[in-house]
């Protein structure tokens, strides 16, 4: 048998060799495995916090506002929130109730369909309320008062109103000092007539979600 100077055997030494690149080849497999799954899971964390902005536990819950650099008119503003069924509407609106109060005017823009009258359901259950809400599409205001509300509530629908003329007719602007405004279809008139503590705008999607933002003007025209 041929030896080495180091006195091993030529086979033995092939044998060493051969386990090292064995084992060099293992180590290479592992890391590049493990380097997979930690891109993976970076991808499924990223994923995860991306969903988690628009997950239905986030949608409907009192929305932290930020304010808008460069917009001094808004002192709040929530990003887009994504609202999954009338369900979540309606919750969102119980959860608004507790953050509004007397001569808030509460601008709700939508089109057909997009549940503003489901909204304000919400809106007014988080109230107190416990009957049936309707939209007073032919009436134009739908008055709720203590006690079926901690408080008074006017509900209102312009869609009906050809001009803002018919708004100062129903004194809606000058009586709002003790009650909670509720104004869906407010795009008709615009901020021209009241200027809105929240403006509520609505967009349907085609796979039936909605798209909600929610902003504050701290130079709405409170009495």
């Amino acid at each position: 048998m041929t030896m080495t100077g180091t006195g091993l055997p030529i086979a033995l030494i092939g044998i060493l060799m051969a386990l090292w690149l064995v084992g060099a080849t293992v180590a290479i497999w592992i890391g590049l495995s493990m380097r997979s799954k930690s891109n993976k899971m970076l991808r499924q964390t990223t994923r995860l916090a991306r969903l988690l902005e628009t997950a239905p536990a986030r949608r409907y819950f009192p929305p932290a506002f930020r304010g808008r650099e460069g917009n001094h008119n808004y002192y709040g503003i929530t990003p887009k929130m994504i609202i999954a069924t009338d369900a979540d509407m309606r919750a969102f609106g119980q959860k608004l109730a507790q953050e509004l109060q007397r001569s808030d005017w509460v601008a709700i823009n939508g089109p057909l369909g997009a549940g503003k009258t489901v909204l304000c359901a919400g809106i007014l259950a988080g109230l107190g309320f416990e009957g049936e809400v309707t939209s007073p599409s032919y009436a134009i205001v739908h008055s709720y008062e203590s006690p079926e509300v901690s408080i008074a509530v006017a509900h209102v629908d312009l869609y009906r109103l050809d001009n803002a003329d018919e708004l100062d007719e129903l004194g809606l602007a000058d009586e709002r000092t003790d009650r909670i405004t509720l104004v869906e279809w407010a795009e008709r008139f615009g901020p021209a007539y009241v200027v809105p503590s929240h403006t509520i705008d609505i967009w349907p999607q085609a796979d039936g979600t909605r798209i909600l933002t929610l902003k504050m003007d701290k130079n709405d025209t409170r009495n």
